[in-house]
């Protein structure tokens, strides 16, 4: 069963994936496993503030839409987990070994090359959306 990529929403430039896809479920307009990627972000988000530095079209940068269906606040660790460890496997599909920076980083070589930022809605103690933004920096050997 496939959980993500039933929707697919590919814009060449925009603020941020995860405000996009915040957008489309603030009004009703996406479903569980919606996917937002761009070639390019102008105001990438990052932890605590922090901007996603990412040249146009050599990166992966997406958001990932979920609704938990009993998921409670105190859980919400586990996105991260998932998030994370998804990461490391998918680098380690390419042959690139990896390793998680814990609570949000992905390093190769002693470097940063990912982060996750997950942005969450809740009510009576259970979230009821997530939004989980990814960065993979892929290509990019300059960053300024």
């Amino acid at each position: 069963m496939t959980i993500f990529g039933k929707s697919i929403h590919h814009l060449e430039t925009i603020d941020s994936t995860n405000n996009y896809a915040n957008h489309l479920v603030r009004h009703n307009m996406a479903e569980s496993g919606t996917v937002v990627y761009a070639d390019f972000q102008s105001a990438g988000k990052g932890q605590r503030g922090k901007v996603w530095e990412s040249n146009s079209g050599e990166n992966l940068m997406c958001s990932f839409v979920f609704f938990p269906d009993n998921m409670s606040v105190d859980q919400a660790y586990l996105l991260n987990i998932w998030a994370a460890l998804s990461l490391t496997k998918l680098c380690s599909n390419f042959l690139v070994p990896s390793k998680i920076k814990w609570p949000n980083d992905i390093w190769v070589d002693h470097k940063k090359i990912g982060g996750i930022l997950i942005e969450t809605s809740s009510s009576f103690g259970h979230i009821t959306s997530a939004v989980i933004g990814i960065g993979l920096n892929v290509n990019q050997l300059d960053f300024h």
